[in-house]
């Protein structure tokens, strides 16, 4: 994974166009802006309180697919971690 798999990973669960933009921005941008900004999310946004925040913004999907959204951003915080 790198930070542009990061970001489309983030593009597949954008719904609004401001979120859409955002990731749009950010992509245009270096690493050395794009990964300090999302180690903050992670910070803000612990893995622990992903799925309640997906309950609450994804509660129309199933279960599984709530699942499926959790699964894609996994990678995403062990990646961030590590760098």
């Amino acid at each position: 994974m790198d930070v542009q798999s990061v970001i489309l990973a983030m593009r597949g669960m954008a719904n609004s166009p401001e979120q859409q933009q955002m990731l749009q921005w950010l992509q245009s941008q270096p690493q050395e802006v794009v990964l300090p900004f999302l180690k903050n999310l992670t910070q803000k946004y612990p893995l622990d309180k992903i799925p309640e925040m997906i309950n609450t913004h994804m509660a129309h999907l199933s279960p599984p697919e709530k699942q499926g959204v959790y699964d894609s951003i996994v990678p995403v915080y062990n990646f961030l971690s590590q760098q």
